[in-house]
């Protein structure tokens, strides 16, 4: 299913573990955007969300059986890291485990991550995603919730120079999470991303909406989060 807006941030170690489709171009005037798609008529639900506009959330982007191989893989297979982060002058332990890996690095909230190739599990995901959105991205950084206490608060995804390719492509794998969106106006919104799914963000939505996954009281197991960037060494 494709759905389209409207209008428009110590040590749990324990870790448990836990259709085809058919690709077409859709208008420019239906979307604001020209890519390839998953077909509607293929996927699994019709649930209709109110997201704003210049986000695009694709699910069964992998199927079921590739999910849960690529999930399984990326626990064992990704290097995750324990980091320290500093907010209004706190340092204090991440709540979640965090993986970078491109060719400039990333610096953000005190924590430095020096440039690193993609592995190659990370490699094949990447270019899954570049032929189904038609944007090119040569970063990502992976994060790790291990359980309902593991989250990220509010922020954006738009502190780092970018060579004119803005857009992030945010996939998950693993339990389900809620996505929490809000603006400088105070107009929020909320989905559910499952297992399998692709969120794009594009053009001025990611600088001008900050998102977060928050803590939940639910039980659920661990997911993997991969946000897609194209980064370059300096300029905008």
């Amino acid at each position: 299913m494709v759905q389209a807006g409207a209008g428009g941030t110590p040590g749990r170690r324990g870790l448990h573990e836990r259709r085809g489709f058919r690709r077409l171009m859709r208008p420019r005037h239906s979307l604001g955007l020209a890519w390839p798609l998953v077909h509607p008529a293929r996927c699994g639900h019709d649930r209709r969300v109110a997201l704003p506009a210049g986000f695009v959330l694709v699910t069964e982007v992998f199927d079921p059986a590739a999910s849960e191989a690529h999930f399984r893989g990326l626990l064992a297979e990704i290097d995750w890291e324990e980091q320290r982060f500093t907010i209004y002058g706190r340092t204090m332990p991440m709540p979640r485990l965090v993986a970078m890996y491109g060719p400039v690095g990333y610096r953000y909230s005190g924590i430095v991550h020096p440039p690193r190739r993609l592995a190659p599990r990370l490699e094949v995901i990447r270019r899954h995603v570049e032929a189904v959105t038609g944007r090119v991205f040569n970063s990502v950084l992976a994060n790790l919730y291990r359980d309902g206490r593991d989250s990220v608060g509010w922020h954006r995804d738009s502190d780092y120079a970018h060579g004119g390719q803005p857009d992030v492509a945010s996939v998950n794998f693993g339990a389900t999470r809620r996505f929490e969106l809000r603006d400088r106006a105070g107009a929020r919104a909320a989905e559910d991303l499952a297992s399998g799914s692709l969120l794009l963000i594009t053009g001025d939505a990611v600088s001008g909406w900050w998102h977060r996954v928050p803590k939940t009281s639910r039980p659920v197991g661990p997911r993997v989060n991969l946000t897609f960037r194209h980064m370059v060494a300096g300029g905008r």
